[in-house]
C-alpha cells in the first residue's frame, strides 16, 4: 500500500497501478487460501465470515464505482461525508445527531446508517 501511495503521490500512475494490482493479487491468494482451509470446519466459517465478506468487497470495488465502499478495515461502518470546504472537502466517519436537553440528564444520540444510492 505505501510504494502504490508514493508512486501516485510522484505522479507515477502507471507504476502505481501495477502495485495496486499486487496487492489485489496478494489479498485475492490470501482470502482463497484461508477459504480453502477452512472450508470442513463449520465454526471456523461463521468466525471468517465476516472478515473473509469485507476482503472480498475490498478486492471488488473501484475507485469511481457508486454505491458503498469500505474505507476501513476495522470500522466498515464508516463512509465519505462530502462537505465541500476548501481547506478539506471529504471527510470519512459517521453522521451523528446529538441532542441537548435544557436538563443534563442524558444526552441522546442518533446515528445515521449509510444511504444507499
Amino acid at each position: 500500500m505505501i510504494r502504490h501511495q508514493r508512486y501516485a503521490h510522484a505522479k507515477q500512475f502507471k507504476r502505481a497501478y501495477r502495485a495496486l494490482k499486487t496487492l489485489r493479487t496478494y489479498l485475492g491468494r490470501v482470502s482463497s487460501d484461508i477459504g480453502r482451509k477452512i472450508a470442513t470446519d463449520a465454526s471456523l466459517k461463521d468466525i471468517f465470515a465476516q472478515p473473509l465478506r469485507l476482503a472480498r468487497r475490498v478486492r471488488e470495488q473501484r475507485q469511481r464505482q457508486r454505491g458503498p465502499k469500505v474505507y476501513s478495515l476495522h470500522a466498515p461502518e464508516v463512509e465519505c461525508i462530502g462537505k465541500g470546504k476548501a481547506h478539506r472537502p471529504y471527510e470519512f466517519g459517521v453522521k451523528v445527531s446529538v441532542a441537548m436537553p435544557r436538563r443534563p440528564v442524558r444526552r441522546p444520540c442518533r446515528g445515521f446508517a449509510r444511504q444507499s444510492p
